[in-house]
């Protein structure tokens, strides 16, 4: 959806990147749907499906 409105709009991506405030590859991802989001710690990057309680532990 954001690549035909970019291409519609006739915005280039280093354009619509730097307007965004993010980068060519990380908009280029969005674009393809490989972009899956950050994830803050090695545990997160491993299991992604796992919760964290209050206490930070994982359950």
């Amino acid at each position: 959806m954001l690549k035909r409105w970019r291409k519609t709009a006739g915005v280039t991506q280093p354009r619509a990147a730097r307007t965004l405030g993010i980068s060519e590859r990380k908009l280029r991802g969005i674009e393809s749907g490989t972009y899956s989001g950050p994830h803050s710690t090695r545990a997160e990057r491993k299991a992604p499906d796992r919760q964290k309680s209050r206490s930070g532990a994982y359950f």
